[in-house]
């Protein structure tokens, strides 16, 4: 029986999870994708009912801050596992009014998200929100922790000022299993600074819709430690939360996002500018002149993800896609070789002057004979 191909998405996932666990094959991710839709069973099913599995929450919240003192203030860490939405409302539910600390786009999503969670359980109190676009939104940090107020950071969002793109192309180098990403160094910078006391805390659904509290220190750094050394320990804090139930990570695309192979830097073609333009000029004269004769090879397993990621995996190698579509790529394989004028036919000449091109420029694609 011929084996099912992974479709782009599969593909996307199987890499990312391919970052912490490298030997994973596609057993692996069905696997955690079976996992993953029981939780998100048990998510749908708790907030879809009324009164008493609230009552429920509020209460399990209120007993895990009262044993847990040292979480009433100062730096607290979080990452998008489990109901990491419902946090900020059970800050509020135990009786503190948490400052959250979000990049814009983090702040869109969650913020209404958390809203809607405090409305629900019907909750008084206000959370601040400090956003990381705002030039002064260092000081709010460290006036909310000068007061007393509890510092809510999702680490796994942090992406700072300049985003993701900033993050890749100047961030510190951290190694994985199986990628080097790069991470944000300023909350290390603000541990050295101000010696405020940090904790991870994360909440996970069990299998009976009752939640997994867990608070841990997260590093044993100590006065001489520098912001990189105290940023290596809290990422260590991190990725061990994940590893403790993956299927409960909901922020996989961040090993994406911040990994080394997506940096801004180099040349996106061949460097070589003399073979770029004899390609280039192969490829025009055999376009004008021999369209019936000559095909068009895969020799790459090239592949697009989501949102826009044209992708040599095996390679590591990725650019944009440019629009390229995943589905198009299937012209070329299972071995098949279309003539340029059969791609024209197919998707038009603009498609084949400008995809094609790219992608001969690119590797993925080799020009042959007709036989």
């Amino acid at each position: 029986m011929e084996e099912r191909r992974l479709t782009a998405r599969e593909s996307w996932e199987l890499w990312n999870l391919r970052a912490l666990v490298p030997d994973a094959t596609e057993r692996t991710l069905a696997v955690l994708r079976k996992r993953r839709a029981e939780f998100e069973a048990v998510n749908r099913t708790v907030f879809e009912q009324d009164g008493p599995a609230y009552t429920r929450l509020v209460s399990d919240a209120r007993a895990f801050f009262a044993a847990h003192t040292e979480i009433h203030s100062g730096l607290v860490l979080s990452l998008h596992v489990g109901p990491y939405t419902l946090l900020p409302a059970l800050y509020l539910a135990a009786g503190f009014e948490p400052a959250i600390v979000l990049d814009p786009t983090a702040h869109a999503e969650l913020r209404t998200e958390a809203e809607n969670r405090q409305r629900a359980l019907g909750l008084p109190g206000s959370i601040e929100w400090i956003t990381t676009d705002r030039p002064v939104f260092a000081g709010r940090i460290l006036k909310a922790l000068r007061v007393g107020r509890p510092v809510l950071v999702y680490l796994d969002g942090n992406s700072g000022g300049g985003g993701m793109e900033a993050t890749r192309d100047r961030g510190m180098p951290y190694r994985l299993p199986g990628r080097t990403i790069r991470v944000r160094t300023g909350l290390g910078r603000l541990v050295r600074r101000t010696g405020c006391t940090v904790h991870g805390v994360t909440v996970r659904w069990r299998r009976d819709s009752t939640l997994d509290w867990r608070c841990v220190r997260p590093g044993t750094w100590d006065v001489a430690a520098s912001d990189r050394q105290i940023t290596r320990q809290l990422h260590d804090w991190l990725f061990d939360e994940v590893a403790r139930s993956p299927e409960q990570w909901t922020f996989w695309s961040m090993l994406a996002h911040a990994s080394d192979a997506f940096a801004s830097v180099g040349e996106e073609l061949d460097p070589d500018p003399v073979e770029r333009e004899r390609c280039w000029r192969t490829y025009q004269a055999a376009l004008r002149d021999r369209p019936t004769g000559t095909r068009l090879s895969l020799v790459r397993p090239a592949e697009v993800w989501e949102p826009d990621v044209l992708a040599d995996p095996v390679a590591q190698r990725f650019w944009t896609a440019e629009g390229l579509r995943d589905q198009t790529l299937d012209l070329f394989r299972y071995g098949a070789e279309p003539t340029l004028a059969e791609l024209v036919d197919a998707c038009g000449r603009d498609w084949v002057e400008f995809h094609g091109l790219r992608l001969v420029l690119l590797g993925l694609l080799e020009i042959r004979e007709a036989s």
